[in-house]
C-alpha cells in the first residue's frame, strides 16, 4: 500500500463535515508549539532562520477521536504562509505517512518536513492499529502539491474554502486519531522562516457518545483561539480570538456616528438624528425654499407672499424696498450640456453681490472666523476650471474663446471678473496653515472660513472695484454648482466710502435681499409674448406671433385645407364644378357616374337612326329606319305598292298603266282581225 492516499471526492466523513455547524467547546482547542528554531545546516539543508511549528488539537477525553481536518465555504481552512515553508526532498507525500523511519536515520532534515497529519509523525504502524492519512482536494482548488518537493507550488499557502472543499483524515477508529493519555492529536507540522496564520476546522467525535462537532480555531504564529473578531473597536469583539492578518474580516463595526446598538454617539436635540448628520434648513414643505433634506429648522423659510420678484424680466418684478447692506444672489447662467470640453449639464452659475445704500459706498472685505463664519456651500461640489483661479483678478477673459467653461469658474472677488485695471485693485487673501480655505475651494470643496484664527479676502480703500456705483452693488463671488447653494458672508461696508462709518454684516444666504428662492415668486410670460399676452412680433397683426405663423391654405372648402395654417399662401386647390375633392359627383341620382348637372337626355342606342353620341340618359326617343328609309317613318302606305304611293295596275305592275289600249292582255296581244278580245 502506498504511504499516502489521495482522493478528490468526499466520502461519508467529509460530507458530514459540511453539514455541521461550527461549535466552540470550552474543553477543546488547538495549540501551536515551536519544536525547533534553526540557525544553520540540518544535515544537507541550510535551515537558518527557520522555525518548526507543530499544530495539535487538545481534546477532553483520552478516547476522543479526530475524524478529519477539513475546509469548505461555510467552514474554511486557510493556512497562510507568507514566507512559504520547507518541504523535504526525501518525504514521499504531503502527510507524515510519507516520512519513513529509515529516511529519518539517514536525513536529519526529513524530521523537519512540512506535512499534514492525524496523529502521525512518520509512516504508520499498521500492526498497532494506525492508519495512513488520506487527503482530499477540490480539482478547482488543489493544495496537496503545495506539500511536495519538487513541485511548482511547493511551500505555497493552503486554502480549502470552496463549496467542494478539501480535507485530510485517518480511517475511522485508527489509533493515531484517538487522543490518548496526553489528550492531544498532532494535525500538522510546518517549518518556515515566518509565522503562519489563518483558520482551521476539525470534526471531533467525543468519547461520551455525544454527536460529532466542528471545532473552529484561528491562529497567528503560536497564538490560537476561537474564530472571532480581535478588534476591540468592533461590535463583535471577542477577547479570546487571536489577532491575525486579515482576521478583521470577521469584525462588524457600528456605522459612523452610531454605537453598536444603533444609537447616536452625539444627539444634542434628542431627535434621533446624530449631530454630524443634522442638516439646517427650512423644514416647512409649503415654503419656497423647503429643503427635504433638512432635519433642523433654521428659521429662514421664504414664502411667495413675503417675497418680491427680483428678476427684471418677470411680469411681477418689484425693486427691492427693504434694508440695504445685504446680499443679492442671482442665477447668472443655467447649463444644459457641454461647455467646451466640460459637461455642465444641470449646473447653475450664481453671482453673489453686496447690495449697498449709496452709489459711493465701498465694500472693503469679506472675512470669517468661528464667531462670524463665512461659508459658501453646495450639496454637491463646485465647478473649478483649470484655466481660472481663486479670485476674480485671477480670471483671464482672453482664454474664454479657447476654453469656454473658464467663464463659469468658481471664484471669490470684490468687484472684479478679471485682473485689475486702472484705479482698481487685485484681490488679496489671508488664510492660515490649519485652514487653507482657498486651496480647498479650488479643489471643488465648500469655502469655509470658520475656524478660530479665521481669514479673509479684501481690497484697499479707494480701489474703484469696491465702489457700489449706479447699480448700488459689488460682486463678491461667482460659483457654479449642480447642488443647492447655502452659506453666509461677513461683509465689511464703508458708508459713502468712509472707513469711519464702518458697517459689518453677517448675512445668511437665505436672508439675502434677493436669493435664488426669491426667483420662485417670479411670474414669466409664455415665450414670445409680453406680460399682457400680446405677441412681441406680429407683422400682419393677426394675433399669431410671427414665429408661430404657418403658411398654407386656410380655406376649409379647399381640397388642400391645412388646419394649422395661419397665413394663406395662395396654394388653395378646389374641386371642379359638380365634383368633390376625390373627383366624385356631388349629385348622381342614377348612379351612372355622370353628375346630374351634366346629364344629356337622348337616344343612347347606337343602332337607332337618331342615336345621340352626347346623350347620357336614354329618354326612349330612339327611332329605326322604315322600309322607305325614313327615320321613324310609317313605311309603304296601305294599298300602295311602293314608298311613292303607287298601286298595282291590272297587270300587277306597281304604278303601271295596266293593259294597253287596244290590247287584249298585259302581254300586249290584240284581237284577230275581225274579232274583238
Amino acid at each position: 500500500m502506498s504511504q499516502n492516499c489521495l482522493t478528490r471526492s468526499f466520502w461519508a466523513v467529509a460530507a458530514l463535515c459540511a453539514a455541521l455547524h461550527t461549535t466552540y467547546a470550552q474543553d477543546y482547542s488547538m495549540s501551536i508549539e515551536i519544536t525547533g528554531e534553526h540557525t544553520g545546516m540540518v544535515g544537507e539543508v541550510d535551515l537558518t532562520g527557520h522555525t518548526t511549528y507543530r499544530f495539535s488539537l487538545n481534546l477532553a477525553d483520552p478516547a476522543d477521536q479526530v475524524l478529519t481536518v477539513f475546509g469548505n465555504t461555510e467552514n474554511p481552512t486557510e493556512i497562510v504562509a507568507p514566507a512559504g515553508y520547507f518541504n523535504s526532498l526525501y518525504a514521499s507525500g504531503p502527510t507524515a505517512a510519507g516520512i519513513s523511519t529509515e529516511g529519518l536515520a539517514l536525513y536529519p532534515s526529513l524530521s523537519l518536513d512540512s506535512y499534514v497529519t492525524i496523529g502521525l509523525e512518520h509512516e504508520p504502524d499498521l500492526g498497532a492499529g494506525e492508519s495512513f492519512i488520506i487527503v482530499n482536494e477540490d480539482l478547482d482548488q488543489q493544495w496537496v502539491s503545495n506539500l511536495f518537493l519538487p513541485s511548482a507550488t511547493s511551500g505555497e499557502s493552503i486554502y480549502m474554502n470552496t463549496e467542494t472543499g478539501g480535507s485530510w483524515f485517518a480511517l475511522p477508529g485508527a489509533t493515531n486519531a484517538i487522543a490518548g493519555d496526553d489528550m492531544q492529536v498532532l494535525i500538522a507540522q510546518f517549518t518556515s522562516e515566518d509565522c503562519l496564520h489563518g483558520v482551521l476546522h476539525a470534526l471531533i467525535l467525543p468519547a461520551d457518545g455525544s454527536p460529532a462537532f466542528v471545532l473552529g480555531q484561528q491562529f497567528n504564529c503560536t497564538e490560537c483561539g476561537p474564530i472571532g473578531c480581535a478588534d476591540e473597536t468592533a461590535c463583535n469583539y471577542n477577547p479570546d480570538a487571536p489577532n491575525y492578518p486579515g482576521g478583521n474580516a470577521n469584525c462588524t463595526y457600528a456605522d459612523e456616528g452610531y454605537d453598536c446598538d444603533g444609537n447616536c454617539l452625539l444627539d444634542s436635540d434628542l431627535d434621533g438624528i446624530c449631530d454630524p448628520f443634522e442638516v439646517a434648513g427650512c423644514t416647512d414643505a409649503s415654503a419656497l425654499n423647503f429643503d427635504p433634506n433638512a432635519t433642523d429648522e433654521n428659521g429662514y423659510c421664504a414664502y411667495a407672499e413675503d417675497l418680491n420678484c427680483a428678476d427684471e424680466a418677470a411680469c411681477n418684478y418689484q425693486p427691492f424696498a427693504g434694508p440695504a447692506y445685504c446680499l443679492q444672489i442671482e442665477p447668472y447662467a443655467e447649463h444644459s450640456g457641454m461647455v467646451g470640453s466640460d459637461d455642465l449639464t444641470g449646473h447653475t452659475t450664481y453671482r453673489i453681490y453686496a447690495l449697498c445704500e449709496n452709489v459711493d459706498d465701498f465694500v472693503s472685505s469679506v472675512s470669517g472666523d468661528s464667531e462670524f463664519p463665512t461659508r459658501i456651500q453646495s450639496t454637491t461640489s463646485f465647478f473649478q476650471s483649470g484655466f481660472g483661479g481663486l479670485t476674480g483678478s485671477d480670471q483671464n477673459a482672453a482664454l474664454f474663446g479657447f476654453f469656454p467653461s473658464a467663464a463659469f469658474d468658481s471664484y471669490i472677488t470684490i468687484g472684479l471678473t478679471e485682473s485689475a485695471g486702472a484705479g482698481e485693485g487685485n484681490i488679496n487673501t489671508i488664510d492660515n496653515p490649519n485652514n487653507p480655505w482657498g486651496e480647498l475651494f479650488e479643489d471643488g470643496d465648500d469655502l469655509a472660513i470658520d475656524d478660530e484664527i479665521g481669514g479673509s479676502w479684501f481690497i484697499f480703500n479707494g480701489n474703484t472695484n469696491g465702489i457700489a456705483g449706479d447699480d448700488f452693488r459689488v460682486l463678491l463671488a461667482q460659483v457654479t454648482t449642480d447642488g443647492d447653494l447655502s452659506g453666509s458672508m461677513y461683509v465689511q461696508f464703508f458708508e459713502n466710502g468712509s472707513p469711519a462709518d464702518d458697517t459689518r454684516q453677517l448675512i445668511d444666504f437665505q436672508q439675502a435681499c434677493y436669493g435664488p428662492e426669491e426667483l420662485a415668486a417670479c411670474e414669466y410670460p409664455d415665450p414670445l409674448l409680453d406680460c399682457d399676452g400680446n405677441c412681441l412680433n406680429d407683422m400682419d397683426g393677426d394675433g399669431v406671433c410671427d414665429e408661430f405663423e404657418v403658411p398654407g391654405c386656410d380655406d376649409a372648402t379647399a381640397c388642400n385645407f391645412d388646419s394649422e395654417a395661419t397665413d394663406n399662401d395662395g396654394s388653395c386647390d378646389y374641386p371642379a364644378n359638380g365634383y368633390d375633392c376625390d373627383g366624385n359627383c356631388l349629385n348622381d341620382a342614377d348612379g351612372d357616374g355622370v353628375c346630374d348637372e351634366f346629364e344629356v337626355a337622348g337616344c343612347t342606342d347606337a343602332t337607332a337612326c337618331n342615336y345621340d353620341a352626347d346623350a347620357t340618359d336614354d329618354d326612349g326617343s330612339c327611332l329605326q329606319l322604315d322600309e322607305c328609309g325614313v327615320c321613324g317613318g310609317d313605311g309603304i302606305a296601305d294599298g300602295a305598292c311602293d314608298c311613292d304611293g303607287n298601286v298595282l295596275d291590272e297587270c300587277g305592275v306597281c304604278g303601271g298603266d295596266g293593259i294597253a289600249d287596244g290590247a287584249c292582255d298585259c302581254e300586249g296581244n290584240g284581237p284577230e282581225a275581225g274579232y274583238d278580245c
